[in-house]
């Protein structure tokens, strides 16, 4: 089994220390803008050989300009505005998928990664869209597609003939839903499953994550949730067999300090780490640990606070 295992996007380090860390990106500037192919090559250069790069396809494929995607753009691309995204049958979809293409190739690129809008839902219209459009584009780089919405599962047979007869693999979670088709290596995303990616995934869901992937000669998992450059470096582990766990009470509290001083109150705390999980019994959040907890005035109490089982009571610190 081979496994490629990395983040959507940087997850906030260099190149070159992410390149320590993880053996494969799914690159996202690729999807707000059109990259020079100078950044592209320098990029390659950065991470070594060994490395595995995807992209994420320019947004001008998926969606259209009515989305707040489209602010990062930078300067607007020709044509008219009514003819990017939702695959459509257009020149301006078309020199999407092009410079889609030719970043892809700059880059050493081994997947493209199509993800479309929630306003993308599973109407007959949409899934003639997705086959004639990809079969149309088909080439020797591997391309998956990624759609939105809890109405899909119900179609999912549908989706799966539409991704078959195109030569495209069905992007997804295994862990909500599994492909409804996977052409070559499977291609997993990992969002969580909280608004605005506010989530941390327990041990037992990486370890279930990497059963599920055992079941594919290859794949590619990629972490998109608040929590991923830990989450993704814990599946790594998983999938070694090791399973490690989550940072204990006193890790947790030391890099909770290194960006927030205390006295604070538990509220502010919350805000920002809610969603961590620590390694004690039951793997709680943050956020449950320390509810009901007013003023943390040391480093001390909030070890204490991040010691104690959800649901328990810490009245020598509120």
């Amino acid at each position: 089994m081979i496994v490629a295992v990395g983040c959507c996007g940087r997850a906030g380090l260099s190149l070159r220390e992410y390149a320590r860390r993880f053996n494969a990106m799914e690159v996202q500037d690729t999807f707000y803008r059109i990259v020079r192919e100078s950044t592209l090559v320098r990029w390659r250069a950065a991470v070594g050989d060994g490395f595995h790069f995807t992209v994420k396809a320019f947004q001008g494929v998926s969606h259209p300009r009515s989305s707040p995607t489209w602010r990062r753009a930078g300067s607007a691309p020709g044509g008219r505005p009514e003819n990017y995204g939702l695959l459509k049958d257009t020149e301006e979809v078309d020199a999407s998928w092009r410079s889609t293409e030719e970043m892809a190739e700059t880059l050493g690129a081994e997947y493209v990664v199509v993800q479309m809008p929630a306003s993308f839902t599973p109407t007959d219209d949409n899934l003639r869209r997705i086959a004639d459009f990809f079969s149309r584009r088909r080439g020797e780089r591997r391309v998956g597609l990624e759609v939105r919405g809890d109405e899909w599962a119900a179609r999912s047979g549908d989706l799966g003939d539409a991704l078959r007869a195109a030569g495209v693999t069905h992007v997804v979670d295994p862990l909500i839903w599994p492909p409804a088709h996977v052409e070559g290596p499977a291609y997993f995303r990992l969002h969580g499953r909280l608004p605005h990616y506010d989530y941390q995934y327990r041990t037992e869901e990486l370890i279930k994550l990497a059963e599920l992937v055992e079941n594919f000669h290859e794949a590619y998992v990629f972490f998109n949730n608040m929590a991923m450059a830990e989450d993704a470096a814990r599946f790594s582990d998983a999938v070694g067999g090791g399973a490690a766990g989550l940072p204990g009470p006193e890790e947790r509290a030391g890099l909770i300090l290194r960006s927030m001083r205390v006295p604070t109150d538990s509220a502010s705390i919350s805000r920002r780490f809610g969603y961590l999980r620590v390694g004690v019994e039951g793997e709680p959040t943050i956020g449950e640990l320390i509810g009901g907890v007013g003023k943390i005035s040391t480093g001390e109490e909030l070890i204490r606070v991040l010691s104690r089982r959800s649901g328990g009571t810490c009245s020598d610190t509120s």
